[in-house]
């Protein structure tokens, strides 16, 4: 619903707005009004109007894109509050212990990326494809007896405390796929990692969540206008701080014990090429991550006597030629 009173542009805003003014003092009537003159000076109706709308939404949905809901006065009104606490903030009228939160809130990017993936280690297992006879992939081994996928992996590095795996086979008329998850004994494995502890951000690296209900291991959000999957997994602050752990400033995902040595990072990786075509060669394509203590993290660890048993869930899958789709979840305890 439009209105061509400015006062209600900025109605979109009332957290936000609310979080500058108890951290600033400004009274919000004044906040509101200085948003506005943004919106403004940034064209008002003819900038994020109904006509305007109406013409990017027809856009989108012309292009078939995933996000036919856009409004543009919502983005022109997240640019303006922005403004206001760039404003404030150059003029030292800001408490700035609540721009981290305000960043969040305006849609602010991460300013620390997710590691990018790397060839998969050597020492990682990688399941052999079952193939039939006379060519083609054999989906019911594939899904009724996932052993391969199942098995503990270590290197001579370390240990491997937590991890998130996906396979994919495409082969001609059928494809088969293969989720796995290993997490901490304490972790709730059929919950996956949506069950898992969260923390505030990758930029804020702080606990939402108490000391007694630590798994070892963590969640860090994604960011807010990428894919879901760019979620990725830390060790716990909370069990870090008690081993006198230090956290990477600038690679939040590595941590190190107070003689400088790597005890735990998390690390992504990649093998093959994804194809959402059937192809009549059979391929296996693979990404994950997953968090490896070193051999100096484990021993501390187990010093302050942590569990470092696993539960393994495994969720393999097919669709035949008929289209017909099976599904199998296994557990395993390593």
């Amino acid at each position: 619903m439009w209105s061509d009173d400015p006062w209600t542009w900025t109605s979109v805003l009332q957290f936000q707005l609310n979080l500058v003014h108890k951290a600033s003092g400004i009274p919000l009537e004044l906040l509101r009004r200085r948003c506005a003159m943004f919106m403004t000076e940034e064209g008002g109706k003819s900038a994020f109007g109904p006509d305007v709308e109406k013409q990017l939404l027809s856009k989108l949905r012309c292009l078939d894109l995933a996000f036919p809901y856009r409004r543009p006065m919502a983005n022109a009104a997240l640019r303006a509050v922005g403004k206001l606490i760039d404003e404030l903030s150059r003029a030292g009228a800001i408490d700035s212990r609540v721009l981290p939160i305000i960043w969040e809130e305006i849609g602010g990017p991460s300013t620390i990326l997710l590691p990018k993936p790397h060839p998969r280690p050597d020492w990682l297992d990688w399941p052999q494809m079952p193939v039939k006879e006379y060519g083609g992939v054999d989906s019911e081994t594939w899904v009724n007896d996932p052993s391969q996928l199942m098995t503990s992996r270590f290197s001579n590095a370390g240990h491997i405390l937590a991890e998130e795996t996906h396979f994919s086979l495409n082969a001609s008329r059928a494809t088969s796929s293969a989720d796995k998850f290993r997490l901490p004994i304490l972790a709730n494995i059929e919950a996956g990692l949506e069950g898992l502890p969260i923390l505030f951000s990758r930029d804020e690296p702080q606990p939402l969540y108490d000391e007694k209900d630590s798994a070892l291991v963590c969640r860090v959000p994604g960011t807010m206008f990428g894919s879901m999957r760019d979620e990725t997994m830390t060790f716990c602050p909370h069990m870090a701080q008690r081993l006198g752990w230090i956290r990477n400033p600038e690679r939040p995902l590595e941590l190190f014990d107070n003689k400088g040595k790597l005890v735990c990072e998390t690390i992504a990786w990649v093998d093959g090429t994804f194809s959402y075509q059937p192809s009549y060669e059979a391929e296996m394509f693979g990404n994950g991550h997953f968090i490896q203590l070193t051999n100096d993290g484990v021993q501390q660890l187990r010093t302050a006597g942590a569990d470092l048993r696993t539960n393994v869930k495994v969720i393999a899958s097919t669709v035949d030629e008929a289209k017909t789709a099976t599904k199998k979840a296994t557990f395993a305890l390593h």
